[in-house]
């Protein structure tokens, strides 16, 4: 099987949960990637669209700590630092990360200072597809607290994480979703019917649904090295076959070309065998 050769059911694509596609269409997308943020962080749209900037390196700070992820969304707006994590699969792994970065941020802001905490801010946004909270909310958010004196409210405006529960997206019929439910549900979904339902009157979701629908079709427009992620993730969940089985496949029809050239110059079907590791038969089924 060729790694390149990736093929979906019909009536379904690539969601936006996908690290590659989520990547691909926030790049391409500067009002849907400004529309995400907003709608969890609660900052301004229009102000948002003015100001952002997405990073394209993957440090978060080049003298303090550097994270070795190509997946990571970094964006800056003015004196606020934004770190994106489509946080989809091993909860353990994932929350672990997300902990570490934070933290790290959270350790460099201290560091330097009061003067550079009252001027710089970090936010932390995890779209996630497991609970960590007992809560039924789409968007919970956490903060730095002070444990000693026994304040555990949000304390200030420097620090911020705001976990996306997916799994608590509202089951209600997709006209009387509001728009964060509407949103996160139209990031999870992989059926192209309910991809153009969701999008359909907001110029922003239409233009992102046609990208995710390009994606999903288009190969030219995915590197060599998105291509194996997604071949990865549609295997993951079922849209094609097993990855080692695939592979092994591969070797067999490998073993059977070597077998056919050998036969073409008549070498013994014991020889044939030991080279391949072919049985006999197989080998005589080849003829």
């Amino acid at each position: 099987m060729k790694k390149d050769v990736i093929k979906l059911p019909p009536g379904k694509v690539f969601p936006a949960t996908n690290d590659v596609v989520f990547k691909n269409l926030i790049h391409k997308n500067k009002d849907f990637l400004a529309k995400l943020i907003s709608i969890v962080t609660k900052i301004d749209y229009k102000y948002l669209l003015k100001n952002i900037y997405l990073s394209d390196t993957n440090s978060l700070d080049n003298n303090i700590y550097k994270h070795h992820n190509n997946q990571d969304v970094i964006v800056t707006i003015n004196n606020l630092t934004i770190n994106i994590e489509m946080s989809i699969g091993n909860k353990n792994i994932n929350i672990n990360k997300n902990t570490v970065t934070s933290l790290k941020y959270a350790g460099n802001m201290y560091n330097k200072g009061d003067k550079y905490k009252e001027e710089y801010m970090f936010y932390q946004i995890c779209i996630e597809n497991y609970n960590i909270f007992n809560t039924k909310e789409l968007i919970s958010v956490v903060a730095l607290t002070n444990i000693s004196s026994g304040n555990y409210e949000l304390n200030d405006d420097i620090f911020r994480i705001f976990h996306v529960n997916l799994k608590n997206i509202s089951k209600v019929c997709y006209t009387e979703l509001d728009e964060a439910n509407k949103f996160f549900k139209f990031i999870s979904t992989d059926d192209i019917k309910e991809l153009e339902t969701l999008s359909k009157g907001d110029e922003i979701l239409e233009k992102s649904a046609d990208t995710i629908k390009q994606m999903s079709i288009n190969r030219i427009l995915i590197s060599p090295e998105e291509k194996e992620k997604i071949l990865e993730y549609s295997i993951r969940v079922g849209h094609m076959k097993d990855i080692k089985e695939a592979r092994e496949e591969g070797k067999e029809k490998e073993k059977q070309e070597i077998a056919k050239n050998l036969l073409k110059q008549n070498i013994s079907l014991d020889i044939i065998s030991s080279a391949t590791g072919l049985t006999k038969e197989e080998i005589e089924n080849l003829k």
